[in-house]
């Protein structure tokens, strides 16, 4: 994917989370999105196949960030109890 198709894909998941956030899942419209990404109502429809996808993208990139984090933060660590202690720790964060 070329940098200004990746740029405007992200665009448009940080459109998505700030409008779901905003007005729930839901309750959401694919055009407000794309209103808030600056980008034209069909060209969501180029990058995802619908708002269902478009959440389900959202989560797995996040996923993805998130678990690199972790393995960034626990492949380093030599035993299994300090590498556990560290993802319990990383886990709360998260949480908490």
């Amino acid at each position: 994917m070329s940098r200004s198709r990746e740029e405007k894909r992200n665009r448009i998941l940080q459109a998505a989370i700030s409008v779901f956030a905003r007005k729930g899942f839901f309750h959401a419209k694919v055009s407000e999105i794309a209103q808030e990404a600056g980008v034209a109502d069909g060209t969501i429809y180029l990058y995802f196949q619908n708002k269902d996808h478009l959440l389900i993208s959202i989560f797995e990139e996040k996923m993805d960030t998130i678990i690199r984090r972790f393995r960034a933060q626990i492949e380093p660590l030599d035993d299994a109890a300090t590498k556990l202690h560290m993802f319990i720790r990383m886990h709360a964060e998260l949480v908490i």
